[in-house]
């Protein structure tokens, strides 16, 4: 098994590599960190001035030739319809998933910058969308990674790993 990080328009990638090396422990994988690329355009909405995440990843499935998992990490605020805005996506018949960075920083909330929380966060949002890549449903645990956040504070709140039970779905 292996997964695949896109950076996807991003300016700013040096959180990368330790985003890598988390993932690879929590999926005990091989991940490997692809070439940049740009974010397309046409998935921009210019009256909410935000991407349309199903977009970006319907985009992506038509150039991305892998059979791998591919995380795409943009920095770009993401919404999908029906909701103001999203953390990140999965398609799960692709294996694709997308998290964006802007809502996961504590500058999007008026609060000094803090590079540890924003790393927690990621980690666990990028962990969250693949495990949607491998069937998980959102759990009802709230100390479970693949708990639904719907606000920061529910990101926040949520551990870092799989419970027994969705951890069991994955490596068994």
């Amino acid at each position: 098994m292996e997964i695949c990080i896109l950076p996807l328009g991003l300016g700013e990638t040096g959180f990368l590599e330790p985003l890598k090396g988390k993932i690879q422990n929590i999926f005990e994988c091989t991940v490997r960190l692809l070439d940049s690329i740009l974010i397309w355009e046409g998935a921009y909405n210019k009256t909410r001035r935000q991407y349309n995440s199903s977009e970006l990843i319907r985009y992506l499935g038509n150039i991305i030739k892998t059979k791998s998992r591919v995380l795409a990490i943009t920095d770009k605020d993401l919404y999908a319809d029906g909701l103001n805005f999203v953390f990140g996506e999965t398609d799960l018949y692709s294996g694709i998933c997308i998290v964006s960075t802007t809502r996961l920083k504590n500058e999007f909330y008026g609060q000094k910058e803090d590079s540890e929380i924003f790393m927690e966060r990621l980690t666990k949002e990028a962990v969250h969308e693949l495990g949607h890549t491998f069937g998980l449903r959102h759990c009802s645990l709230t100390s479970c990674v693949m708990h639904f956040s719907n606000s920061i504070i529910d990101t926040d709140q949520k551990g870092e790993f799989f419970c027994n039970e969705c951890k069991k779905r994955i490596f068994e």
